[in-house]
């Protein structure tokens, strides 16, 4: 039931046009053209099944979404053996998903991820610190959100395949000011 769901959303962002020159031009790759773009903020909330107070911490990054809307990108991330592992004893009904991925591993270790809940925002430090408690995140996303953005991003390809149960797709850049 989730793939006619995901299929339509996806077609939602695709569309034909009528190419005049199929050709282009040796000019490089543009986009939407738009010489001011706000900047995105991303919320990468560093969470784990079995920790007390990432349910808290959760309800903080919903109520900033729904402060921002689509300016913020919330993402949770399990992470921490002790908090995102399997249980025992296993096959009970209860904590027996793993919902640890090698991202989050990567995560974890990258960004000194030792204790939950944590959140990155946009991975950029605040206060001198990238791995944020929940009480920082409302003052680290409203510091970088609206600030105008190096690049405009935008999806050239998106596909998605029912055999691999993956996305790809291909996202293409254009420098909005001088970096």
């Amino acid at each position: 039931m989730k793939y006619p769901l995901l299929i339509a959303a996806t077609l939602l962002f695709v569309s034909c046009d009528k190419v005049d020159d199929p050709l282009g031009d040796d000019e490089g790759p543009s986009g939407p053209g738009n010489t001011s773009v706000p900047r995105r903020v991303l919320l990468e909330d560093c969470t784990g099944m079995l920790c007390n107070n990432c349910p808290q911490a959760a309800e903080i990054a919903e109520e900033l979404k729904g402060i921002y809307g689509d300016r913020l990108v919330v993402v949770a991330v399990h992470m921490v053996d002790g908090f995102a592992a399997p249980q025992a004893p296993l096959n009970d009904g209860l904590f027996d998903t793993d919902f640890r991925t090698p991202a989050g591993a990567a995560y974890e270790q990258a960004f000194n991820i030792l204790s939950l809940p944590k959140g990155l925002v946009s991975r950029a430090p605040y206060e001198n610190s990238v791995g944020l408690s929940r009480t920082k995140w409302s003052s680290a996303v409203a510091a970088l959100i609206d600030q105008e953005a190096d690049f405009e991003l935008w999806f050239d390809t998106l596909a998605f395949n029912a055999g691999t149960n993956t996305v790809t797709t291909t996202v293409k850049a254009v420098c909005t000011k001088a970096i």
